[in-house]
Formats: structure tokens, sequence, C-alpha cells
């Protein structure tokens, strides 16, 4: 594994917590017990309980980058960004995949 700068990782966290945010509120729900959360703390709606978890995760970010001498400015909105980001990403290494697999297929 080829070392990081301090940029270069902040990048991939910014790219984790995006595609976190998709799916945290149903993480939460699923594992409220182990976080000590109880059904009422939960119920202030799905979208206002993923803008908190949002703004936690860019907060977080910004509290990292921060413990380093840096500043994200990171914003909620970088986070949706990110997750675009990453799916974009994921689709053009399936594409290679395929390929790769395709040619190994003509190979054989």
């Amino acid at each position: 594994m080829k070392e990081m700068t301090v940029g270069e990782l902040m990048d991939k966290i910014e790219g984790w917590a995006g595609d976190y945010c998709q799916e945290a509120v149903g993480l939460l729900k699923t594992h409220s017990k182990y976080y000590r959360l109880k059904k009422k703390d939960l119920r202030i709606g799905k979208k206002s309980t993923r803008r908190i978890v949002e703004a936690i995760l860019a907060d977080f970010i910004n509290y990292i980058a921060r413990g380093h001498g840096g500043n994200r400015g990171e914003r909620v909105e970088h986070l949706a960004e990110a997750f675009m980001k990453n799916e974009e990403a994921r689709a053009e290494e399936r594409k290679e995949k395929q390929l790769r697999e395709e040619k190994k297929n003509k190979k054989e």
C-alpha cells in the first residue's frame, strides 16, 4: 500500500463519509442498541436525522483536518459531491473490470 499525504487521506475520508450518509439513518436505527439510542431519539424524522448526521460528519472531518494543521472548510454539500465522485469511480472500476474479463475470455 502506497503512502498517502494528509490531503489524500482527507479526500478518502470525505468520500467514505459521503457514502455513509446515504445509509446512515437506517444504520443508526439498526444499531441503536449499541449506541444507546432509544426510539424517541430517532423520532425527529428521517430527513432531520440525516441532516444532523451530515452536519456531525462534516464537523468531524474539519476537526481531523484542524488536528493536522489544515482547514478543509468541509460543508454538508461536499459529502454529496464526494458520494457522487465515489459512484463515478466505482462505475469506472466496474467498466474496466468488465473489459479485462472480456479480454481474458477472448484469449481463452
